[in-house]
């Protein structure tokens, strides 16, 4: 009987190591801008998608985060992009070393990122916003997922459901 459950146990282990590896071989941008995400989640957004979601505005979006990081005197520690047949995959990189290498790291930027986001007129707008986050205001944008990276060796990823 010991036997045959760590049989069943080691099959079981097999498939669901195959079907991670499915899911990442489908991620074409893991391994080109992104190391394959060491770990993921899944957001349940507290918002609709704006109807006018489109990937004109989530290219928008990227651009004006891009500029407003850019126009500071000092250089900037991360990039946000988009990509995906209709730009709905954010992707956020860090341009130095030893930033955002770590999973905290990368919490606190998104941390960074929602303190800006409630500053934004859509935020105001929003009754009970004080509780919404960055990943809600890319989950309103049309979004599907986030992947956040140190550009080396970390990279945690979050599917919007």
């Amino acid at each position: 009987m010991a036997k045959i459950l760590n049989i069943l146990l080691g099959s079981m282990i097999a498939v669901i190591g195959f079907l991670g590896s499915v899911s990442y071989a489908q991620d074409k941008h893991a391994g080109y801008y992104y190391p394959t995400p060491q770990t993921t989640e899944v957001y349940k957004g507290r918002t609709p998608v704006f109807p006018e979601a489109t990937e004109l505005s989530r290219l928008a979006f990227v651009t004006a985060l891009t500029k407003q990081s850019t126009s500071s005197p000092y250089p900037p520690e991360f990039v946000i992009f988009s990509k995906g047949d209709q730009n709905q995959k954010a992707i956020i990189t860090a341009v130095g070393s030893e930033r955002f290498n770590t999973l905290y790291r990368l919490r606190a930027l998104l941390a960074m990122l929602t303190s800006l986001s409630r500053t934004t007129p859509i935020f105001k707008q929003l009754q009970d916003s004080k509780d919404l986050t960055f990943l809600d205001m890319l989950y309103m944008m049309g979004f599907t997922q986030i992947t956040i990276s140190d550009g080396d060796q970390t990279a945690h990823q979050i599917i919007f459901e």
